[in-house]
């Protein structure tokens, strides 16, 4: 089987806690989605640490890492368009 390499540098994410500039209004069902999300970038960002430290690119790794984490962003991105999340700080 041959295998097609990815000749571009994966970048990586920074370490970001939503919490920090997320806050939900007047009712607390946000509370869980800013944590999932919190974590799920994390591990999204681990995944894509350990693909630039390593010699085995495991891309099915940094796929799930992607497709885990996607859902949250835009669950978030609905939250703050129907006004019931409020941005509390400058990312």
């Amino acid at each position: 089987m041959t295998t097609i390499g990815y000749p571009y540098t994966l970048p990586t994410t920074a370490n970001v806690s939503f919490q920090e500039y997320f806050a939900p209004n007047a009712n607390a069902q946000y509370q869980r989605p800013l944590s999932d999300a919190t974590a799920f970038r994390g591990r999204l960002r681990t995944a894509l640490k350990e693909h630039k430290h390593s010699d085995r690119h495991d891309f099915l790794n940094i796929q799930k890492a992607v497709e885990d984490y996607l859902p949250l962003v835009f669950g978030l991105v609905a939250g703050i368009e129907s006004t019931e999340l409020q941005l509390t700080s400058d990312i």
